[in-house]
């Protein structure tokens, strides 16, 4: 399957989980497309200034790709700079926030994988 994201419309979500500003996001993947595998799986970008809030991963782990920009990653407590190219991994039952704290969006594919999926 190809999905062509160039397609997908980007929608915007104020303070997520508690962060400060918005959080522009694409869909990647759809519930029905899921096959609860994986939870989620969209493109992600934060104008500066923004920031995913802290959250806790339950019965789940999240991977952040970084394809542009720069930004400050709390990793359960521990402040982190990331910028492109980096592979942000949070296990079941750890915390991150993601702070852009640079002058240009930063942009990221984020994935979350739900612990007990079965794989074929």
């Amino acid at each position: 399957m190809i999905i062509n994201t160039n397609k997908i419309e980007e929608t915007e979500r104020k303070h997520a989980y508690n962060g400060a500003g918005a959080l522009l996001c694409k869909v990647l993947l759809t519930e029905e497309q899921w096959k609860n595998e994986i939870r989620l799986c969209n493109r992600l970008r934060l104008k500066p200034g923004s920031e995913i809030g802290y959250h806790t991963h339950v019965d789940d782990y999240e991977l952040y790709y970084i394809l542009s920009g720069t930004g400050s990653l709390n990793d359960n407590g521990e402040i982190k700079p990331v910028s492109t190219g980096d592979l942000i991994y949070t296990a079941d039952g750890a915390g991150h926030s993601l702070l852009n704290d640079g002058e240009e969006d930063l942009e990221l594919l984020a994935i979350v994988i739900n612990v007990n999926s079965e794989t074929p």
